[in-house]
């Protein structure tokens, strides 16, 4: 986890609405923040080479692939980025995946953007964040019979 607000912010996301969204959360969430937009894997990459971000809001349906493979790249970058997925997707086909690939957090597209900047606010001081029912079906995993 990042130790103090990210400098840089990278959102990435196909959907404008959705990176605006993420991107007004962002900066509720740390007044300092410069957010740089990408709205696919290719222009997230090219960004995250010219300006390592300490924060990523990335989505995994992408146009031109899996969010997944970002998540890795910036998740064991030198230095790494701290990765919380925001997509549609609360299964464990696109859930799983993504936590293995290193994402530090897991939100679900329907929080408030007031919501969401509290959840963004806390990940400086190590909180995790995951939206309720993504929090539900990890434990639920755990508590799965064998």
């Amino acid at each position: 986890m990042i130790g103090t607000a990210p400098r840089i912010t990278l959102v990435v996301d196909d959907l404008p609405a959705s990176r605006d969204w993420l991107s007004r959360a962002a900066r509720l969430a740390f007044e300092q923040t410069r957010v740089v937009e990408a709205g696919s894997l290719a222009e997230a990459r090219a960004c995250a080479r010219r300006e390592p971000p300490q924060l990523a809001l990335v989505d995994l349906d992408l146009p031109d692939g899996s969010g997944v493979s970002l998540i890795d790249a910036l998740a064991h970058a030198a230095p790494p980025a701290t990765v919380i997925v925001a997509t549609v997707f609360a299964d464990d086909h696109h859930l799983f995946p993504a936590l293995r690939a290193g994402a530090a957090g897991y939100v679900l597209k329907d929080a408030s953007i007031e919501q969401l900047a509290r959840w963004l606010a806390g990940v400086p001081q190590g909180e995790t964040v995951l939206s309720p029912p993504i929090a539900r079906r990890v434990l639920g995993w755990f508590h799965a019979p064998a």
